[in-house]
């Protein structure tokens, strides 16, 4: 299972998990469990240790929280290549466009495998150049950052 669907199947089941009700302590604690579960799963699977990543979950209905290494820095450099995958692969679920879409002459999907699961730069600005400009990439992805159109203009 690749970057992009296991990353969509841990969201898709933490929703389904917690679409059933109420802030009850138990819910809560049982959804960060599974959080952890979820996570602790994915490392294992695929050979990753904790002390190679960082990274937070909370359900905004619950307030479950789960977090693996919260107060160590990692350099951010590819963080945006998450937002700028979800500008995409948004275009694709409302239609607008399918996964053999062809951006500078390569298909949509081989452009987000190899931004997302390789970290390759090179894919990455494709699809930022295919947005139209870094400017245009950076506003595109803005509400997903939680930025205003003023903030992302800054």
């Amino acid at each position: 299972m690749g970057l992009l669907e296991t990353g969509a199947a841990l969201i898709l089941g933490a929703a389904l998990a917690l679409s059933g009700g109420g802030a009850a302590a138990e819910e809560t604690a049982a959804a960060a469990d599974g959080a952890r579960a979820a996570v602790e799963s994915y490392l294992e699977e695929n050979a990753v240790t904790a002390e190679q990543l960082a990274l937070g979950w909370r359900d905004l209905t619950t307030g479950a929280e789960y977090y693996v290494n919260e107060n160590e820095d990692f350099y951010g450099a590819s963080l945006y290549k998450l937002a700028l995958n979800m500008v995409w692969a948004n275009r694709v679920a409302s239609g607008e466009i399918g996964w053999d879409y062809r951006v500078s002459r390569v298909r949509l999907e081989e452009l987000c495998r190899g931004s997302l699961e390789n970290s390759d730069n090179s894919y990455s600005y494709i699809l930022c150049q295919g947005l139209g400009s870094y400017r245009k990439a950076k506003l595109a992805c803005a509400s997903l950052y939680g930025m205003t159109r003023e903030e992302a203009y800054a």
